[in-house]
């Protein structure tokens, strides 16, 4: 799944070349989103920052094509295990994830002028686990989530100073996050993006 990924972002930028309506850049955000859970078991949020680059492709004046390949160090908190009676048992009291984002994305400029002022955007999302740590029970966090899972994500963003463009994006899962049949995690949340355009 890396190799594909990083394959498809080769191609994104050897498409730049051959493509005058073309732009990519670099972005550094953050995430926030708070987990919820159908079972026993309980968490609290997760949260931290995002670095990647993207690439943006006009289709015309109002539309166009965004994907953004970001790397995202993510700390979620407080897993807890609820018996029949309401016992709490922690299971992490906290989680490090180092994942790979893909964002396929659709934009919308409403001044029908691409790349000036304001527009809204969404799209699907996949996420990548590279890797999880816990401060607890390590054992266990090794199989606790999904290697992948998809979601989805939607907005708005601001371009300013010609180069730069600040987009915020609410996004939620698809797909299970944990590898359980018993839980069912749902992470609903959002993210603010500062989009740097090189060309």
């Amino acid at each position: 799944m890396k190799i594909r990924l990083l394959a498809l972002l080769l191609l994104s930028i050897s498409y730049i070349g051959f493509s005058q309506n073309t732009n990519y850049g670099v972005i550094a955000g953050m995430n926030y989103y708070m987990i919820s859970i159908e079972g026993p078991l309980y968490a609290n949020s997760g949260y931290g920052p995002s670095l990647g680059v993207f690439v943006d492709h006009k289709i015309n004046s109002s539309f166009g094509a965004k994907a953004n390949l970001m790397y995202n160090k993510t700390i979620e908190e407080d897993y807890y295990f609820s018996d029949q009676y309401s016992n709490a048992t922690p299971l992490f009291n906290k989680v490090e994830l180092n994942t790979i984002q893909l964002d396929a994305l659709l934009k919308f400029d409403v001044n029908r002028e691409y790349n000036k002022g304001f527009y809204v955007l969404g799209g699907i999302k996949l996420t990548t686990i590279l890797n999880a740590k816990s401060d607890t029970n390590q054992y266990l966090v090794n199989d606790f989530y999904k290697k992948v899972n998809f979601g989805g994500l939607f907005g708005f963003g601001f371009t300013f100073l010609n180069n730069f463009s600040i987009e915020i994006m609410g996004n939620t899962n698809f797909t299970n996050t944990l590898k359980s049949d018993f839980n069912k995690a749902k992470n609903t949340g959002g993210q603010i993006n500062l989009n740097f355009n090189i060309d």
